[in-house]
């Protein structure tokens, strides 16, 4: 069986067509079974929009040792044939071996490629349940116990609730799924990594959710988040700000590689950028991904240690997704200071300097 993955209105003749919108919302969680079984996944026009680094993650990341997968498309400003043997290599190092290629009627590349190695393991791992760590430091316990409220409420599948606390809190005592965790190393300038990590490293589940104790989950958290799938390293989810109504900071970009401060703002939902990043407040990671990917444990609270992380898995490879999945938050504080950015499948959404001048003082 043959699958085609494609634009609208491209004709084929092959068992199945799918056709799908290529955009940030691009996913093939419900096409899974019918892609584990296919002989050949064939994508074709990937370099439609500017969009074909996320398509192509989507699309590799799924397919099976052996497998094989066909691209044809033409030229164009986005993408040409050399350059998706680039993409290729740069999102699955050593993954996939060309077995051919050919130019049809002097304007379509054909290329066939196979998986050599195997995927990493948090794209191919099964869920087997949500680890919730929430970081508080005990003075917003009503909202502590409207995170909890909401998982319990809103989670049908195991879970376990890690709380990170400077002392042990007497209103947790006992309640069942909820481990508290004493930081009780010098916090005074907020080793937010070490406390991220530890979340991670004691976490049991196959998926990890690490929040501040200002938001709780959506009523359909845990339903939204199964249909959209676990094939994913990292992820974001969208915000909403309770008592207004509105979205916060969640699908954000910020054009630096995090070396100074840098101009960012809200991605367009449907949008895709290298610039994107997953803010701090709300973390979505798989548990084999973090042990690839810890948090860097020498930056501490307000150093950027979201874009840092990040950064580093894109060094590697790895996208951050946006997740049709939605958390609810109290406040926010940063979301001003983000303008909403519009959707642009042809250019890049964010370019700019740095803010502000420079500085440099040897000491």
């Amino acid at each position: 069986m043959d699958i085609l993955i494609a634009p609208e209105h491209t004709p084929v003749d092959t068992d199945l067509q799918v056709v799908e919108e290529f955009d940030n919302l691009f996913r093939l969680t419900r096409y899974d079974s019918l892609i584990a079984v296919a002989r050949r996944v064939t994508v074709v026009r990937v370099n439609i929009n500017r969009f074909y680094e996320h398509t192509l993650k989507e699309v590799l990341s799924r397919i099976r040792l052996g497998q094989q997968v066909a691209f044809a498309f033409s030229d164009n400003e986005h993408l040409t044939w050399f350059g998706l043997k680039s993409v290729v290599e740069k999102l699955f190092p050593g993954q996939f071996q060309l077995l051919h290629q050919q130019k049809s009627n002097q304007t379509i590349w054909l290329t066939l490629w196979q998986r050599t190695q195997l995927a990493p393991a948090y794209y191919t791992a099964p869920h087997t349940g949500w680890s919730f760590g929430i970081l508080t430091l005990g003075k917003r316990m009503d909202a502590v116990h409207r995170f909890l409220t909401s998982v319990q409420q809103g989670v049908p599948m195991p879970y376990e609730i890690l709380v990170v606390t400077p002392q042990k809190l007497a209103a947790l005592k006992g309640l069942p799924g909820v481990k508290q965790i004493v930081f009780s190393e010098k916090d005074d300038i907020g080793w937010i990594t070490r406390k991220k990590n530890l979340i991670c490293r004691e976490a049991q589940y196959s998926d990890i959710m690490i929040c501040h104790d200002r938001f709780h989950l959506s009523g359909t958290f845990a339903k939204d988040f199964a249909q959209w799938g676990y094939n994913y390293a990292l992820a974001v989810p969208r915000i909403r700000l309770a008592q207004e109504n509105r979205r916060a900071l969640d699908w954000a970009v910020v054009s630096s590689e995090n070396h100074v401060w840098s101009t960012g703002g809200l991605l367009h939902y449907r949008t895709y950028s290298r610039f994107a990043y997953c803010p701090g407040g709300v973390t979505l990671i798989r548990r084999q991904a973090w042990e690839r990917f810890p948090w860097n444990e020498n930056l501490y609270w307000n150093e950027h240690e979201d874009v840092e992380l990040v950064r580093r898995m894109q060094r590697h490879g790895e996208i951050v997704h946006l997740a049709d999945v939605t958390v609810l938050a109290d406040e926010d504080r940063w979301v001003d200071q983000n303008p909403d950015l519009e959707f642009n499948p042809t250019v890049e959404v964010l370019k700019g300097p740095p803010v502000g001048e420079l500085r440099v003082q040897w000491i």
